[in-house]
């Protein structure tokens, strides 16, 4: 993408409205070349239209016409506007009454604030960025321990193939991506003496390669697109590596409740003593504990605020060894673990399958599945050096998460009406809390506590769930409503004190992945009212929780919900605002790590694409493995569920093949 000389302009001239620095130690985000990094961000995406976007709303904010019609300008250019008159069209955007206004202001301030707060903290120890992150008081990013003992032998480096030139090859089942589902299809297809074919689209990342940086992180582990559904209400993140989402995650494990159990019994996926045996040979296999949980300030605070309103608070299961600091890297371990102490796919599954024969070819993205009759015969896939493979098979098992899942079976016109149909999200709002001790968010185990005293809201297993996470300066400036550039520089300078308080909801409603003119994975998500009816629930008990535990000062992710501060005033009245503050697109900041249900499991093709053994209605020899596959939201993290299904579903297929 191409930008001509006035649409950079009118670009620095945005990012650094939303992120001017104060003039004297802290960089605007022109000094941090944040323009730059959001212009790579936008190229990074296969999607022509993320690239079209940007440059048709730089186009517009140059055009006098649409500056004076719509941004109220006296004609001027927004870049020509004093930085005072463009602050102020922005807050102007960010309060409209119409829906359109407040998408483009949230288009414009996710980019610019997430290009200014990645370049900082990839600035190392000197420069610009290091001034920002001194003066936020996040600190330096420091060396990491390298593992020993054990650790050390497990993480032997995989030994992937990569593909130069074109090529053409054959094997009995090609297994399409390496996360939770992909990487134990693969082990346990393997063991059955299959000879297995793994695809993997993004790159083996060693822990000894792992910056621990939110640029990296972003860079190198999470895919280029979506990064945000259509409206841009929901920030997307989905992991593009060897080991796709059991890498760039917190290493939590939840077992299902008996509620959404039985919601997939009856949908007709056997939730029985089988998938019990599954889920006890997952947590065996990965080494699921509660040993290695000690509570972060953070999770103290959640704990505390639950016990003080008499909310019930449990210890987060994690697939870790004992070489898990608990510390500066386990409050980085959503970004990879560098000291490789998570039990991810690399030193578990994918370990156990390259032992039994089976071959991993990393930079190879399956873009369509060639079917005669309804069997599938063979994958194609396009690797990152522009060359093309072309894999002969007797099956395929589809485990690209659930945006490419759907992606490679529509482009190969397979799964019929359902595919791509009830996308499930896991939106998380949040609630912050200024405490006057030192919170330290981005330090301390991922995550350690959680409370499921609203899981069920309605009777029928759908609510939420509390607890806390990292916060790096990022994460942090995404969820921290930008009511202006002072305001919000003022609270991220607070950042030592912050807790941050996730609000994950388990969703009724359903949106949708469609595919844009280049046939690549475009989300389409509206929260339903019963969900946002749960969300308001939600984050008025996670503002009580904050609250309880001591917090100064409260504000959600609410655009124009303004702040509480205990003490000062009645907190119904702040709620009463954060109500009318809305939920709808532009008023709430939202995101999603957990996409699920976009190719489900039911028990007749009139209700899912896939039969309750994960294979396809209509092409029998392709099975679904990874979170396409759930018939509804999980409610929790998903990854020993997805592990426990994929290892039954690939048992089933590998009994099918004889």
């Amino acid at each position: 993408m191409d930008l001509s000389t006035r649409q950079r302009a009118t670009l620095s001239a945005i990012v650094d409205t939303f992120a001017p620095g104060d003039g004297v130690a802290i960089p605007s985000a022109s000094d941090l070349r944040a323009g730059d990094l959001a212009v790579s961000y936008a190229m990074r995406s296969p999607r022509d239209s993320d690239g079209m976007s940007l440059s048709q709303s730089l186009s517009l904010f140059d055009n006098r016409v649409f500056c004076a019609t719509v941004l109220g300008t006296r004609g001027q250019r927004f870049a020509d506007l004093s930085f005072a008159d463009r602050e102020r069209i922005l807050i102007d955007l960010s309060r409209s009454r119409f829906s359109q206004k407040r998408m483009l202001f949230k288009r414009l301030r996710n980019i610019a604030l997430l290009a200014y707060y990645t370049a900082g903290g990839a600035d190392g120890n000197h420069g610009p960025g290091a001034d920002l992150m001194a003066a936020i008081g996040y600190p330096p990013q420091t060396p990491h321990k390298k593992p020993r003992g054990r650790a050390m032998r497990a993480l032997r480096p995989l030994t992937p193939t990569r593909y130069e030139i074109d090529a053409t090859t054959a094997c009995d089942v090609v297994v399409v991506g390496s996360g939770a589902g992909g990487s134990v299809a693969a082990a346990q297809l393997a063991e059955a003496g299959l000879d297995v074919i793994v695809l993997e689209r993004g790159e083996y990342v060693a822990p000894s390669d792992m910056g621990g940086t939110d640029l990296d992180g972003l860079s190198n582990l999470f895919a280029p697109s979506p990064f945000w559904t259509e409206n841009a209400q929901s920030f997307l993140l989905s992991a593009n590596c060897l080991g796709g989402g059991t890498v760039a995650s917190h290493g939590g494990y939840f077992r299902p409740s008996e509620a959404v159990l039985a919601d997939w019994s009856a949908r007709g996926v056997d939730t029985g003593p089988d998938f019990d045996a599954a889920l006890d040979a997952v947590w065996q296999r990965v080494g699921v504990t509660s040993s290695m949980s000690a509570p972060a300030p953070r999770d103290e605070l959640l704990e505390k605020g639950c016990r003080d309103l008499g909310l019930p608070v449990h210890t987060v299961q994690r697939a870790v060894d004992n070489n898990c600091d608990q510390g500066v890297e386990c409050g980085r371990c959503g970004l990879g673990c560098r000291i490789g102490a998570k039990h991810d796919a690399g030193r578990t599954w994918l370990r156990d399958a390259e032992k039994r024969g089976a071959r991993i070819v990393t930079g190879a993205q399956a873009r369509s599945i060639e079917v005669q009759g309804n069997r599938a015969r063979s994958v194609v896939a396009r690797t990152s050096g522009g060359s093309w493979l072309t894999v002969r098979c007797s099956a395929v098992v589809v485990a690209a998460g659930a945006f490419e899942t759907p992606a490679l079976l529509a482009r190969s016109g397979l799964g019929g009406q359902h595919v791509g149909k009830h996308l499930h999200l896991h939106p998380t709002a949040t609630a912050l809390g200024v405490f006057s001790d030192v919170v330290a968010p981005w330090y301390g185990t991922t995550s350690a506590r959680y409370s499921d005293a609203h899981a069920d809201l309605d009777g029928s297993g759908f609510g939420v769930i509390y607890e806390t996470a990292p916060v790096t300066p990022a994460v942090a400036s995404s969820y921290v409503p930008w009511r202006n550039a002072g305001e919000h520089l003022n609270v991220m300078r607070q950042l030592p004190h912050l807790s941050l308080l996730r609000v994950v909801l388990r969703d009724r409603g359903s949106g949708e992945v469609m595919m844009d003119s280049s046939g690549e994975p475009s989300v389409r998500y509206d929260l339903a009212e019963a969900d946002r009816a749960h969300l308001r629930t939600g984050v008025d008990t996670a503002v009580r929780i904050l609250e309880a535990a001591g917090a100064r000062r409260i504000f959600t992710g609410q655009q124009c919900g303004g702040d509480y501060v205990p003490g000062d005033q009645p907190i119904e009245g702040f709620l009463g605002r954060s109500h009318s503050a809305g939920y709808g697109v532009g008023e709430i900041a939202l995101a999603s790590f957990e996409a699920m249900s976009t190719v489900r499991m039911a028990a007749s093709s009139k209700r899912g694409a896939a039969d309750p053994d994960g294979a396809l209605w209509d092409a029998p020899n392709i099975v679904i493995a990874d979170a396409s596959m759930l018939p509804t939201a999980s409610g929790v993290h998903p990854a020993g569920v997805i592990q426990a299904l994929a290892l039954r579903n690939a048992r089933a297929l590998a009994t099918r093949l004889g």
